[in-house]
């Protein structure tokens, strides 16, 4: 009955999914009864519009959940989806908010994360409710609102209901993910009343250990030619967009070079990190176009002769005098949670810097301390002594991935993916440490702690046994860097929708669902609800 049941429902299953793709579930301004906003309010009306046509009574517990029950057994099993999404962005090559039915798949924002398998989900409950199999127990779905934003909604709903003994959110990958590593994001910062003002006699520290960097500049110091670095200083570092993604671009404006004085520095840079560098005039000492000392001051677009461009490989012509130069480092991004499959540009950025000689001063000295800590290539946390790992959750993870700073202060953002053996104690308060010696201090040293269900449960079991069975395929226990809707569920582990290998570009342009792998899913669910309740 079960694959009669999917097969004759399938084109209804893709109806509901782009009735609510066709809302656009975006977190907005809170309301008396829709605490994210109306929008996402409309999505739980279309959700419990859906689950009446099936045959269901659904509970919208003040805004924050809908919760639909299989029946009024006690609960052995939950199943949480959420009904938010991201904003579109750019690059879709079909309406992000009408679903799109092609070659196998359906396309459109939130059918994979998280609107189509929330509907697969009150299908397999319509399926079981069909085959009238006596049960001895009740599933709980829970369609929630503000898995994107921080998932508060869970916060508010288990106040006002209980937790199930065991849960599984669709909102991830087959096989079974039952770790995802705690997590320590945060920003650091220090501030100076003027930069110029530390400007002390003699190199700065970037000069003075050139050769503890790694860099080969130094025994071609540029800084030959007038004997002394005191009028060369950082006027800026710009990288990063949020904490959990690695930066691909990183910029700094610096004052007191000729163009021929950068190229060594750039060619080493380049050389020691495979990122690469480039430069270009943004003007003179003066800093044209913006008020001299006010922070960005010698930006891009301010002003200035027409760019210089310097970079390895680029033959160089000198402009008169010295100028202001911005660099570029260009690395490969990532995200925060795999750091080691990308090219960290804003740490191979600092890395530079800190090869060069520049005037002693606060700024200096601060962009020392963030390279002590975060040196390039460092994505396991040595420097920061806070590297470990265990044999489960596998090893702790650190990025660098924001940096701003100006003459008047300095703030950065981190993030740290952490295994089971992590907690305050060896992590969080290492690293602030670390950072506090610098004079760089962390916003606090609250973390997310991991999150681990052990694989010989047997729930456990039971959901690699129904996957397998299903689909053919091995079953397993993944370790994720990510978090999930159930980090903080106790006993709940993320399983599927997406299949391994499938890449549905959640959170992305042309997010979609394979259309078997729905059918899949269904069949999946159906399977795991009869065994956990009968």
């Amino acid at each position: 009955m079960m694959e009669r049941f999917v097969s004759e429902n399938m084109d209804r299953i893709l109806r509901d999914i782009g009735r609510l793709v066709a809302v656009r579930s975006v977190m907005g301004d809170a309301k008396p009864g829709k605490p994210f906003g109306d929008d996402v309010a409309a999505a739980v009306d279309v959700a419990a519009r859906i689950a009446g046509e099936l045959g269901f009574e659904s509970s919208n517990v003040d805004g924050y959940v809908l919760e639909v029950n299989l029946n009024d057994k006690p609960d052995a099993l939950g199943i949480m989806c959420h009904l938010d999404v991201v904003p579109e962005g750019n690059g879709w090559t079909t309406p992000p908010y009408v679903a799109d039915v092609r070659d196998g798949r359906i396309y459109g924002r939130g059918t994979a994360d998280n609107k189509g398998p929330a509907v697969c989900a009150l299908y397999a409950l319509k399926c079981v409710k069909d085959m009238g199999v006596a049960l001895t127990k009740n599933v709980r779905l829970m369609l929630g609102t503000n898995e994107e934003n921080g998932s508060s909604d869970l916060t508010e709903y288990f106040k006002r209901r209980s937790v199930p003994p065991v849960s599984f959110s669709p909102d991830a990958a087959f096989p079974v993910y039952n770790i995802e590593k705690g997590r320590y994001g945060k920003y650091f910062a220090a501030g100076w009343a003027d930069a110029g003002d530390a400007a002390a006699a003699g190199p700065a520290p970037g000069a003075k250990r050139g050769g503890s960097t790694g860099s080969k500049a130094g025994s071609q110091d540029p800084g030959a030619h007038d004997g002394s670095c005191a009028a060369r200083k950082i006027c800026c570092v710009d990288a990063g967009i949020a904490l959990n993604v690695v930066p691909d671009v990183a910029t700094a404006v610096v004052e007191g070079f000729r163009a021929g004085d950068l190229l060594p520095y750039l060619k080493a840079a380049e050389e020691k990190t495979g990122v690469k560098f480039s430069a270009k005039s943004v003007g003179g000492a003066a800093g044209a176009g913006a008020a001299d000392g006010a922070p960005g001051a010698g930006l891009p677009g301010q002003g200035g002769p027409a760019p210089d461009q310097v970079g390895a490989g680029v033959e160089v012509l000198d402009t008169d005098g010295t100028a202001r130069f911005e660099i570029t480092a260009k690395g490969v991004g990532t995200h925060a949670s795999f750091p080691e499959e990308g090219n960290n540009a804003l740490t191979a950025l600092v890395s530079l810097l800190n090869s060069m000689p520049f005037a002693d001063c606060a700024a200096v000295r601060a962009l020392w301390g963030v390279g002590e800590v975060f040196p390039h290539g460092d994505t396991a946390g040595v420097a920061a002594g806070v590297a470990m790992s265990d044999e489960e959750s596998g090893p702790l993870t650190l990025s660098l991935d924001i940096l701003h700073m100006d003459e008047k202060g300095i703030k950065g953002g981190f993030d740290a993916r952490c295994p089971i053996i992590s907690d305050e104690k060896n992590t969080s308060k290492v690293l602030a440490a670390a950072l506090a010696k610098h004079g760089l201090l962390v916003e606090d040293t609250e973390m997310v702690l991991p999150h681990y269900v052990p694989a010989d449960s047997p729930f456990i079991k039971t959901l690699l046994r129904v996957y397998e069975e299903e689909t053919g395929l091995p079953g397993e226990c993944v370790s994720m860097g990510g978090g999930t809707y159930v980090h903080d569920i106790p006993g709940s582990v993320a399983f599927g929708a997406a299949f391994p290998d499938t890449e549905t570009n959640a959170h992305a342009a042309d997010e979609y669902s394979v259309i078997d792998e729905l059918a899949a899913n269904v069949r999946i669910y159906v399977k795991v609800i009869l065994e956990m309740c009968k």
